[in-house]
């Protein structure tokens, strides 16, 4: 059971830098290498939402709204 723990804990901790250094807005750059980047580091929140089931349930991946301008979580 410990080890569940730590690896929730290491889990929720990766989530938590990736959504620091994520940048919602990437997909309107012409930067193909900030693109891809940011393409990754979506991939890996929504693998790592996915792999923490109920417990990840509540983890909001921020997402443009380019109608609007604003921030949504997903």
């Amino acid at each position: 059971m410990e080890k569940l723990t730590d690896s929730s804990d290491q889990l929720l901790a990766e989530f938590n830098a990736l959504t620091m250094a994520f940048d919602p807005w990437y997909q309107y750059t012409d930067d193909h290498t900030v693109y891809m980047k940011h393409a990754l580091m979506l991939n890996r929140m929504i693998n790592i939402r996915q792999e923490l089931g109920l417990f990840g349930q509540h983890l909001k991946i921020p997402i443009c709204n380019p109608m609007t301008g604003t921030l949504q979580g997903d």
